[in-house]
């Protein structure tokens, strides 16, 4: 596992490709109060995205990811 060596969370190591820990690293930091604009509707396994929430007025949903590409042909 690569060594994360950030001061800003608890987690020390990162397995490649663990949606589940960008999930937990997000609501770390939510937990932390540096994510505070968000107010959480719901989250779970079942539902079609990772977290429905309230930014502001609007409803938004958010997906977790453990990476981001550009996927060109």
């Amino acid at each position: 596992m690569v060594d994360l060596n950030n001061r800003n969370t608890l987690f020390e190591k990162s397995p490649k490709g663990q949606e589940a820990q960008v999930c937990a690293m997000f609501y770390e930091e939510a937990a932390k109060g540096i994510i505070s604009y968000l107010k959480f509707l719901t989250s779970g396994y079942k539902g079609r995205y990772d977290l429905y929430a309230k930014w502001g007025r609007k409803k938004i949903v958010i997906e977790f990811k453990s990476e981001l590409k550009n996927k060109h042909s």
